[in-house]
């Protein structure tokens, strides 16, 4: 652990305003030293028999911190919690997603407040997948424990303490140091420009799309020459960067096929430190193929990888003795790694939508990894560029680095969980008290002072100039659409009664649908009369342009009004309408019976995070029961998928399974649009089947 005295200001000051009681928000550089805030205070607290939970996004920073942390408090104050592991976990220091923690504080399973619980790359507040967790696990600790999180990207780092002092009532810091400890050189690279700065090249891709149609030849270089040329300018280690996890063990290697980095003194530490690991006979194939190419010094980490032969690769490159390794997004956030250099090999990411260029905190968080503190002067960002792609690449900058907003989502798991331990009134507490809620209050204001202005301009207009277009035009209008609107209320009353017409008799379903026609047709004649209304008395008018062009005025604010209320009316009570949509749902399908009581199921959905009503469903009706080991990995892997993607029909799974399954998201998707205005469940993609039957194999 680094003294006190050799601290740098700005840790100084974290740790002063951590011992004062506050909460704290460190935003800092990558490499600029944040976990030593986190080690001295640490200290402190377990000193005085306190206790910390430290969480982190991944699994491969929690082995980390837990090794870092043994190694600096002793084995016997440190615990770690994963999905994949549990260590001592009666330590006073426990390391654990922060899954695991939203997980503890929902099911009550945290037998005492935490002195301190520290977020790790806080930012992930605003990740669409996981940064519910991040918000629920903030918003359920105790207001005694104090906060601390830290993050390299975090523009509105004032915004966010300010939510977490609104909510715990303790005064909540920020703590910003914004000079990196090691500056970042961005390069890109292409056969026909060779390695240059990154402006230059993307001009030159640029200028190559615009140019495409004449035939212009622009040839993209492959992995092996970026390596080669990072060797040449004695630019390793190096990371290199995909999003592909086939691709990130092909292109290892492929690499080891032809380049050995080690010399024999390091060989022989990595032939020592293989040695000694205590390596599972199922990894035991894969780990002895990997050994060849972690001899050469070349690696490769995801998180489809076992659990050893992760931190097998962490361990081997915290040493040194990786000179490259190819590795997915997991490797980027927190994992200490002393790189040189960082490569992209594409900038464009498929995010389960659609492929899109990577964000400026996205790009920087990874970019972030090159520069060794103390051995670097520079770290060094290459981009590969392929000219091919079609996507449009941003000049990156970190003063455009994206704010953290709320990516909040109520799930099913939330709703049963809230109702478990909470009133309505508790619950409503609990929504008001997300950042989703603080961040859109700003809005709602910002839609109320429009709403004003707006009202003001429609105030301000001219009165009309004549008797007729006042009290014949407007009246008749007026008339007409009041009609318009009674017609529209018995239509939509009509259609709910048809929507739930099971316990209706035939006559009557014909009746009902009789009487909707004649109600449309009528509802058609109405809207075509209002649009083409004109009274003769106005033909012929001296006032009649000004009178025109004052209506279109007023029908353009009305409309800009109309919006407006639409907007605040979405984002008032937004997250308590949410919550009784869904709690609807789950009475329809049995999981909560009229006092919102627990019925058959509720408990299962308590435990499930992905898809959570259909994998329940799927339980509740057996159809796992059917399935051999290797057929459930093959549907599991599906599950949660974008199904707009569903281009390869599987092998491996039962045609009549699948349409069970299908008429079953069918369902789910008719309650939800019914309920909630829009179907959020039911994502399955029948193409990864084959692969996760392999897989399982």
């Amino acid at each position: 652990m680094i003294p006190y005295e050799n601290l740098d200001s700005f840790q100084k000051q974290a740790i002063r305003r951590l011992r004062e009681g506050s909460n704290l928000i460190v935003a800092a550089p990558t490499g600029t030293g944040k976990t030593a805030i986190v080690d001295h205070i640490a200290w402190e607290i377990l000193e005085r028999m306190g206790t910390i939970i430290f969480t982190a996004p991944l699994k491969a920073l929690c082995n980390q911190k837990f090794r870092e942390f043994s190694a600096l408090f002793g084995e016997e104050r440190v615990g770690l919690i994963t999905g994949d592991e549990v260590v001592n976990d009666r330590a006073p220091l426990l390391v654990m997603t922060t899954e695991v923690l939203r997980n503890m504080l929902q099911e009550g399973t945290l037998e005492d407040p935490p002195s301190l619980v520290v977020y790790d790359e806080i930012h992930y507040l605003a990740d669409v997948d996981r940064g519910a967790a991040w918000e629920e696990s903030i918003v359920l600790l105790p207001p005694e424990t104090q906060i601390l999180g830290l993050s390299a990207t975090a523009p509105n780092a004032h915004e966010v303490a300010l939510w977490i002092e609104v909510i715990k009532g303790r005064k909540t810091e920020v703590v910003r140091y914004a000079k990196r400890a090691v500056p970042l050189k961005l390069l890109g690279i292409t056969k026909e420009t060779g390695l240059q700065p990154l402006k230059r090249v993307l001009n030159r891709v640029e200028a190559y799309r615009r140019d495409r149609k004449k035939g212009s030849i622009f040839k993209p270089v492959n992995h092996l020459e970026v390596i080669s040329e990072l060797q040449a300018r004695g630019m390793l280690p190096a990371l290199y960067f995909l999003f592909n996890r086939k691709r990130v063990e092909a292109f290892a290697y492929e690499l080891g096929r032809y380049h050995s980095f080690l010399t024999n003194p390091e060989k022989r530490r990595v032939r020592d430190y293989l040695n000694a690991l205590e390596i599972p006979e199922e990894a035991r194939p894969f780990f002895e193929k990997m050994r060849g190419l972690l001899l050469k010094g070349v690696g490769f980490h995801h998180a489809g990888l076992m659990p050893h032969i992760k931190r097998a690769v962490e361990v081997l490159f915290e040493k040194r003795l990786l000179k490259v390794v190819y590795c997915t997004s997991t490797f980027a956030l927190g994992v200490n790694m002393p790189a040189r250099t960082v490569c992209f090999d594409t900038v464009v990411k498929y995010d389960g939508h659609a492929f899109r260029p990577l964000t400026n905190m996205e790009f920087f968080q990874k970019a972030g990894r090159a520069g060794r503190r103390g051995i670097d002067d520079v770290g060094y960002v290459v981009v590969r560029f392929d000219p091919r792609d079609q996507e449009e690449i941003p000049v990156y900058k970190e003063r455009n680095i994206e704010p953290i907003e709320s990516s909040f989502k109520l799930s099913y798991n939330s709703v049963v969980n809230l109702l478990a331990r909470s009133s309505f009134m508790k619950i409503e507490d609990f929504l008001s008290s997300s950042l989703w809620s603080f961040q859109h209050e700003e809005d709602k204001r910002r839609f109320t002072r429009r709403i004003e202005e707006v009202k003001s301009q429609i105030e301000a207009l001219p009165t009309f100039l004549c008797e007729y277009e006042e009290e014949l035009f407007l009246k008749r209008k007026e008339e007409l659409e009041e009609t318009l609107a009674l017609k529209r209320e018995k239509l939509l009353s009509l259609q709910g009664k048809l929507g739930g017409g099971e316990g209706l008799s035939p006559k009557r379903l014909k009746r009902l649908e009789l009487k909707r026609k004649d109600l449309v047709q009528s509802i058609t004649r109405l809207e075509f009369q209002l649009k083409g209304m004109r009274l003769e008395q106005c033909d012929f008018c001296p006032h009649r342009p000004q009178c025109r062009a004052t209506e279109r005025k007023r029908r353009h604010l009305n409309k800009k009004l109309q919006k407006l209320e639409n907007e605040l009316r979405f984002l008032s009570g937004y997250l308590v309408r949410e919550f009784e949509g869904k709690c609807a749902v789950l009475r329809e399908m049995g999981y909560l019976a009229e006092d919102d009581t627990f019925r058959i199921g509720a408990e299962i959905l308590r435990r499930l995070h992905i898809e959570e009503l259909l994998v329940a469903e799927m339980i509740l009706e057996g159809l796992f029961d059917r399935l051999n080991p290797l057929e459930m990995a093959a549907l599991l892997i599906c599950v949660g998928r974008d199904p707009e993607r569903n281009r390869i029909k599987p092998r491996v799974l039962d045609k009549g399974l699948r349409r069970e399954i299908e008429d079953l998201v069918d369902y789910l998707v008719g309650l939800e649009e019914r309920h909630l205005g829009g179907a959020e469940s039911g994502k399955v993609n029948w193409s990864f089947a084959d692969a996760g039957f392999m897989w399982a194999q």
